[in-house]
């Protein structure tokens, strides 16, 4: 069996999580090219549709493939209107702390923010938590189906 070298590249889900963050932050300065905004979009112009789906795309899998410089940078490129929307504040919440700053990971929440969008059944708000924080999840962020403990895995 072959061994992994330095002229090899990886194969499994480390590959993939960086040909997936790579090909998101490409289409993502695509359409900021293409709108004429390279560096972003412009507080007095409408925010974009477009660049607010790619940038909720791009930072989480920049986040997965470790490249938490990468992600900041796409988060920045977001309109300010967006930035302050629930969703995004989640966004950078998740996005601190890969820049050393649970602190002001922590205080996203303190402050509070609503994600209108949330599906149910999602648990990114209470993973968020557990990545940041020992204690239990704030009852206002708190939208599990199930409840927490061993039976939530089916256990005994």
């Amino acid at each position: 069996m072959r061994g992994v070298t330095p002229w090899r590249p990886r194969s499994g889900p480390a590959r993939h999580l960086v040909r997936a963050a790579e090909r998101r932050a490409e289409a993502l300065a695509d359409a900021l090219a293409r709108r004429g905004r390279p560096g972003g979009e412009d507080p007095a112009d409408e925010p974009s549709p477009l660049i607010t789906a790619l940038v909720r795309e791009a930072v989480p899998a920049l986040l997965a493939a470790e490249r938490p410089a990468a992600a900041r940078e796409a988060y920045r490129l977001l309109h300010p209107a967006t930035r302050a929307q629930g969703r995004f504040r989640l966004l950078e919440a998740q996005l601190l702390p890969a820049e050393g700053e649970r602190e002001a990971a922590l205080a996203v929440f303190t402050d509070g923010f609503e994600v209108a969008d949330l599906r149910e059944g999602d648990e990114v708000l209470s993973e968020t938590w557990a990545r940041l924080s020992g204690e239990p999840l704030p009852a206002a962020h708190d939208f599990r189906m199930r409840p927490e403990g061993p039976e939530r895995a089916g256990g005994d």
